[in-house]
């Protein structure tokens, strides 16, 4: 039993446990109650004992922000005065000024009369007394103005285009918040539903970790009873189901990307290929029609005649070139998207610690959540990816499961992707092996726990089958599957009326299921190892279908409300405001010097309320840190 009360601070334990023992006392002064015996065990002084200005940490993540906040704003200066400084220069070297420039400069004027070469002010060579323009003849006139406007373009682009300006701009506020407001696709054929499915996906974790934070601070505990008895509070309890369509998106997108990245640089390949073997003349020309090129993704070179090497030589030459390049890819893969995640998700660790720790100091409340002290010892558990593997009761940021879990499905993915260039149907194989494997190792471990879903206990199978892999391993196989296929029909898919009929009543009798089937709050064992175990990947099946749809009807209804360019901003930012979100929950909510008093009503008010602070403290965490990243990245692959 928790008992608050506002005492004095010089109150020691046994202070508490006298008065205490005095109210018991007083409410039973004929001693009908001689079997009460009370025991503190423990007096919980609020302030504690905490002072941030002696923690390192503090002074470690803080001297990180203002370091990046320093950055930022000389970068943002160094922009605006580039900006200016261009802008001036465009408008002195307009129109005339860049004309006379050019004639006092890097005109070439010639003058012929049979004594010799002279400057003309005209630009036109007259020879006896004629005048013809030699710019019509190929002459030096029309050279001249076109290296007059390479000069001025090039000194105009003097300012700005160094390797270390570029470094130093990718910490601009200004182009990253750019960047990260742009209400349009850097690409017309993007697939922007997947904005949409983002933005929404998130909306719904944000809702169910709300009422997961209000219920934890309420004074009426009962109300929680009677709303999760409520039918529709199954949109709040199956709500895990918002996770699987991330997973969705991330498998979508690295197969749809890479095989879409791989064809722009095969072409620019073969494009920069031709124009060499329009240089080199025909023989050269023939040298080609001995080979047979092919796309790089699927290296199939034939032998020239003259060439002495045998096929299984070649074979074998290429085969070990290939594994070599994969392995390289690989790597190149990991890294980029490490790289990509680390620093913002670090930055947040160090701070939800900071944020845990003062709470746990301040707050009137007892919180069940300890990650001051987990992620100081456990926090190279999550920078590796590998904190899903370990008790809930050991995990910093508890939430960020999701994280681990989309990186392994990551290296799966990357893995499937390098081998289907060269043994596509092993790699297809591969893939349908894993899901059936997924399905069966969820299953059987539910059965063997005698696991019964309850709306009540989202997380009850936390530790064995919430938060692992091959629980969650199929919506991320279906991601890569649809865009695979989107991939292979050109990012134009075309679905007949009757499958249009067939296809949306299952979808939808899916999604309803999956999310509203749970008859009376709870479910069997065996009907519980059936739907724990398909259900996940029944749902990236669900989504799998949207998406299609929303591709084959782009001016359809469904497609301009996912595709609502309004959404992308905030689509952009939902990786850090999915990181923070938690954290800004746990500062609010445990301010409080008091409990609570829950209504559904008011829910929904501090939901839209803790949607809007996580966007915020994502901006500022996405330019700070996601943003500048990305932008050195860019820089680095092009170096």
């Amino acid at each position: 039993m928790l008992i608050g009360e506002c005492l004095p601070k010089s109150c020691s334990t046994q202070d508490v446990l006298s008065i205490l023992k005095s109210s018991s006392k007083m409410s039973n002064p004929r001693g009908l109650s001689d079997a009460v015996n009370l025991d503190v065990l423990h007096v919980k002084k609020i302030p504690g004992s905490y002072d941030m200005w002696k923690d390192v940490k503090f002074f470690i993540v803080g001297g990180v922000g203002v370091a990046i906040l320093v950055l930022m704003i000389v970068a943002s200066a160094y922009e605006s005065y580039i900006n200016v400084h261009n802008r001036e220069k465009d408008e002195t070297r307009r129109n005339d000024d860049i004309e006379i420039e050019c004639q006092n400069n890097n005109y070439t004027h010639v003058h012929e009369n049979g004594n010799g070469v002279n400057g003309s002010g005209n630009g036109n060579a007259q020879r006896n007394g004629s005048s013809s323009n030699l710019s019509e003849n190929g002459g030096i006139a029309s050279n001249s103005v076109d290296i007059c406007e390479k000069v001025v373009k090039s000194d105009r682009k003097k300012l700005g285009t160094g390797l270390f300006s570029q470094i130093l701009l990718s910490f601009s506020i200004i182009s990253n918040t750019e960047k990260i407001m742009r209400t349009e696709d850097s690409t017309q054929d993007s697939i922007s539903c997947i904005h949409g499915l983002r933005f929404l996906s998130l909306a719904w974790v944000i809702m169910v970790h709300t009422y997961l934070q209000l219920f934890t601070v309420a004074d009426n505990k009962t109300l929680r009873i009677i709303t999760e008895r409520n039918f529709f509070y199954q949109t709040v309890g199956n709500a895990s189901y918002s996770v699987d369509t991330f997973f969705f998106i991330s498998g979508f997108l690295i197969t749809f990307l890479y095989f879409k990245t791989s064809d722009a640089k095969y072409n620019a390949l073969m494009k920069r290929y031709a124009k060499k073997q329009q240089q080199n003349g025909d023989q050269q020309q023939q040298d080609k029609s001995q080979y047979a090129f092919t796309n790089p993704t699927c290296p199939q070179q034939t032998l020239s005649p003259d060439n002495q090497t045998t096929t299984t030589q070649f074979t074998r030459r290429t085969c070990s070139r290939d594994i070599r390049s994969g392995v390289s890819e690989f790597g190149v893969l990991m890294f980029y998207r490490v790289v990509r995640l680390t620093p913002a998700y670090l930055f947040v660790i160090g701070i939800n610690q900071l944020a845990f720790r003062y709470v746990h100091n301040n707050s009137v409340f007892e919180l069940n959540i300890y990650d001051h002290v987990n992620c100081d010892k456990n926090w190279w558990r999550n920078i590796l990816y590998i904190n899903n593997f370990f008790p809930q009761s050991e995990m910093c940021m508890l939430w960020s499961w999701y994280m681990a879990n989309d990186t392994q499905f990551y290296v799966v993915g990357a893995i499937l992707i390098l081998l289907s260039k060269r043994y596509f149907k092993v790699s297809s194989i591969v893939l349908v092996i894993l899901m059936i494997t997924s399905w069966l190792t969820t299953g059987y471990i539910s059965i063997t726990n005698n696991y019964k879903a309850k709306i009540q206990e989202p997380f009850e199978m936390f530790d064995l089958l919430y938060d692992k892999p091959w629980s969650r391993l199929g919506p991320y196989l279906i991601g890569m599957a649809t865009g695979w296929y989107v991939y292979k029909c050109g990012g134009k898919v075309t679905i007949p009326w009757w499958l249009n009929l067939i296809s949306w009543p299952c979808a939808m009798g899916i999604v309803s299921s999956l999310i509203y089937g749970m008859k009376d709050g709870y479910l069997d064992q065996w009907p519980t190892a059936f739907y724990v175990s398909i259900g996940h990947t029944a749902w990236g099946v669900s989504v799998a279908w949207i998406v299609l749809y929303c591709i084959s009807a782009k001016d359809g209804i469904l497609n301009k409300l996912l595709s609502y360019r309004g959404i992308l901003p905030l689509s952009r930012l939902a990786y850090c405001a999915y990181l923070v979100h938690p954290t800004i929950m746990v500062i609010c909510s445990y301010q409080l010097d008091g409990p609570f008093h829950l209504h559904n009503g008011i829910v929904l008010v501090i939901y839209a309320g803790n949607a809007v602070m996580s966007y915020l403290m994502s901006y500022a965490i996405s330019v700070a840190f996601e943003a500048p990243v990305v932008r050195l990245l860019k820089i680095s692959k092009r170096r």
